[in-house]
């Protein structure tokens, strides 16, 4: 039987995890930043070793290989990098936060824990946007909002308080059609208002697709014949294009809906492209270039500078490792994609709400990174963490399954 104690720390880890999420995003800027992330990291470690009556769990799992393989690769590109020192400080980056994921991977190490940590990711993303609606003043929010205009990148970059608050949404949401009552429901404004206050286009794809892709799945589950679920399907996608004209019309909107629209322009060629598209075009280009120069290893992890010309990076994650780290790179790092991909469609076959937001966030992962360098991100290896405890819980129900089968 769980002790009072047990079930007290539990909860109190659970609570430390949402601060840790927390801390990526609002102290991101901050000098002392990483040291408030480091000590929470050092406290959930500990708790988790108390709970476990100091007992470590240090298995080595496939979460820990595929992001290791990675690690390796990134520190070894230093031998053919442009410029070694830069390659070296990016992967400190990134074995820095495998480390401390590592360590907090040493407590939630049951399948059932994906649960919980998309719980932490929910809340997580309510007390940045409550924080965010704070440091700006609901005044100053309202007023930019009225005039189109967006937020400043002031204590982070505003499309990360966007894409927070966005995934919280979409948790909420699937807790309210799996009919599992959720406090944070009255969450869900301040949330919505600072997607709509960051103008966040990545902000939006997530929130859109995510809410669309749970209620697919919920719907189409319930289906009794290929009929019904064909019929469900068209109905559901029906629902969203209406959903989209409605919200196009929303002038509170209007700051985001414009940016998608620009970005769509740079595609067919007609209309205004706002120069944050045009640059990233050009980013792509450069990059696509380097890569046919370089097809195999690339010019070294952190080097992207070098053939932009300026201190900044190639704003796609797929297009900033093809260049960095060739083939060998986008294969080493998407490894753990590929790993968990599998898994992730065979719990699909029967619905489970945590398996479908899991691939609904692993999905809009693969998506972002289209926008985003998202390789010596906390929240991408987070995410990660998430991913492989959910398919390691598909892969145990399915080899029981099988034995059951076998014996009888």
């Amino acid at each position: 039987m769980e002790k009072t104690s047990d079930r007290f720390i539990d909860k109190l880890i659970v609570m430390l995890t949402t601060l840790w999420l927390v801390s990526f995003t609002v102290f991101s800027t901050e000098t002392w930043g990483k040291y408030v992330y480091l000590g929470l990291t050092v406290v959930i470690f500990g708790l988790g070793a108390i709970r476990n009556g100091w007992k470590v769990n240090i298995a080595i799992e496939p979460f820990h290989l595929c992001t290791i393989l990675f690690l390796l690769y990134g520190f070894a590109s230093y031998l053919w990098a442009i410029d070694g020192t830069y390659t070296i400080k990016r992967m400190s980056t990134v074995a820095q936060t495998l480390i401390c994921m590592y360590f907090v991977y040493t407590y939630y190490r049951d399948d059932e824990d994906s649960r919980r940590l998309l719980d932490c990711v929910m809340w997580a993303g309510y007390i940045v946007a409550i924080y965010a609606i704070y440091y700006y003043g609901l005044d100053t929010i309202r007023s930019l909002i009225a005039a189109g205009d967006r937020i400043d990148n002031e204590f982070t970059n505003v499309n990360d308080i966007g894409m927070m608050a966005a995934y919280s949404l979409i948790i909420t949401f699937s807790k309210i059609i799996n009919k599992h009552f959720s406090g944070s429901l009255i969450f869900s404004l301040p949330a919505l208002l600072m997607v709509i206050a960051s103008g966040s286009r990545k902000a939006f794809i997530i929130l859109l697709f995510g809410v669309f892709f749970v209620y697919l799945t919920r719907s189409v589950s319930q289906s009794s014949n290929p009929i019904e679920t064909l019929i469900k399907f068209f109905l559901v996608c029906a629902m969203g294009v209406v959903a989209i004209m409605i919200i196009w019309s929303i002038p509170a909107f209007k700051p985001v809906t414009e940016r998608l629209l620009q970005t769509l322009n740079q595609f067919t060629g007609n209309g205004r492209v706002d120069e944050s598209t045009i640059r990233r075009a050009r980013f792509i280009e450069i990059g696509l270039q380097q890569f046919i120069k370089t097809p195999i290893q690339g010019i070294g992890i952190g080097n992207s500078l070098f053939i932009i010309g300026r201190n900044t990076y190639l704003h796609s994650n797929y297009i900033e490792i093809l260049a960095c780290g060739g083939i060998l790179g986008v294969l080493s790092f998407y490894s753990g994609y590929l790993y968990c991909i599998k898994g992730l469609i065979y719990g699909m076959k029967k619905y489970d709400e945590i398996t479908a937001l899991c691939m609904a966030f692993f999905v809009l992962q693969l998506v972002m990174d289209f926008m985003q360098v998202s390789y010596f991100s906390k929240d991408t290896f987070f995410y990660f963490m998430i991913f492989f405890l959910q398919v390691k819980g598909i892969r145990r129900e399915k080899k029981s399954h099988w034995e059951e089968t076998t014996y009888a």
